[in-house]
Parts: structure tokens; C-alpha cells; sequence
């Protein structure tokens, strides 16, 4: 963690689990961490007031690598190798699979 006043790092609280290319999200106060590479559902959230760590509600997919935002009370989980799009609503505390990403062209 970055302490920007006191220009210092530290390590903070180890995550309940290993963590591999895992997609982040910053909430509010919570640094949500989505899609840990492998996992079955696999999804956190570190609290930087409380400086602990707690598992959220998994997500329906299996995930690969990818990405994850921010946008209307909804955080998106987009991910490649399997290509899958998952959205979590804060509002009702729950994952659906959302509409598929195209395939790339590797022509």
C-alpha cells in the first residue's frame, strides 16, 4: 500500500488466498480484486480503513485473464481465454453473465 503523505509503501494485510493476474477495482473505500487467473468465481474486497480483506459473492464463470471497471453501481468483468463478461450489481449483491465480447480477429 501507498502512503501518499508519508511517501512510504507497505505491505498491508496478506489476502485470505494466493492471488495470479488478478483483475482490481477501487470502490469507495474497497479495492475489489475479481477474476484471480484459474479461480472458479474467486472474488475479494480489502477495505483500506479497516485494513482487512473479505470474500464477496462469486462471480458465474470461469475466468482467465481480463479486466474489470467501474460503472453504474456495477462493476464489469471482462476476460479473454475463455472470453466471458460478467457484471456484479452492488444494488442487489449478485453476479450475472453479461452479453459476450466479440472473438478477436488473429488473422
Amino acid at each position: 500500500l501507498y502512503d501518499i503523505n508519508a511517501d512510504t509503501w507497505s505491505a498491508g494485510s496478506a489476502p485470505p488466498v494466493s492471488m495470479f493476474v488478478g483483475s482490481s477495482t477501487l470502490v469507495d473505500d474497497l479495492h475489489y480484486i475479481v477474476g484471480n487467473f484459474g479461480s472458479s468465481g474467486d472474488a475479494y474486497a480489502y477495505s483500506f480503513t479497516q485494513g482487512t480483506w473479505s470474500v464477496k459473492t462469486a462471480f458465474p464463470s470461469v475466468v482467465g485473464v481480463g479486466c474489470s471497471f467501474y460503472v453504474d453501481n456495477s462493476i464489469y468483468l471482462m476476460t479473454f481465454e475463455p472470453i466471458n463478461s460478467n457484471m456484479y450489481r452492488f444494488d442487489g449483491d449478485a453476479w450475472s453473465i453479461a452479453a459476450t465480447l466479440p472473438a478477436p480477429d488473429r488473422s
